[in-house]
């Protein structure tokens, strides 16, 4: 059997413009439904929020809407001791806001 007996694109898309009912009903059915349904399993297994409800800063100065600290970098270097600094980003260090 040829491909192109099988399927004819042009034509379906000519009924399908036209409303055809058959057309219609196939597009539903075989390729909206099935991407919707994809789309529900995959948010369900995954999960659609975080479960600390959005938050990324789960330990680090809860009371604050926003953290944000400033320091100058050569005033950082000698409180840290070091010659070179990693900052966290993870909000999970035991030293933040020095990377672990």
């Amino acid at each position: 059997m040829d491909g192109a007996s099988f399927f004819n694109a042009e034509k379906f898309l000519a009924e399908l413009k036209a409303g055809d009912q058959d057309a219609i009903l196939f597009v539903m059915k075989y390729l909206v439904f099935p991407f919707i349904m994809c789309n529900v399993l995959l948010y369900v297994i995954f999960g659609g929020r975080s479960k600390s409800g959005g938050r990324i800063n789960t330990t680090v100065e809860m009371d604050k809407p926003k953290v944000v600290n400033k320091i100058a970098v050569p005033e950082a270097m000698a409180k840290a001791g070091k010659d070179q600094l990693v900052f966290c980003r993870c909000w999970k260090s035991k030293s933040f806001p020095y990377c672990d």
